[in-house]
């Protein structure tokens, strides 16, 4: 991932409250589900 990733969650968990754990965590999940999603729901992950 790049600078302006970690730099926007850093700004989301300063201006929102929301720990970046919890940030990494919901995003990490959403990929999953979008990789299944495209392969059809196979686990190739």
């Amino acid at each position: 991932m790049n600078k302006e990733f970690f730099e926007a969650v850093a700004i989301m968990e300063k201006e929102k409250g929301i720990p970046a754990e919890y940030l990494y965590e919901k995003i990490q999940n959403a990929i999953v589900v979008a990789i299944k999603k495209e392969y059809n729901g196979k686990d190739v992950i």
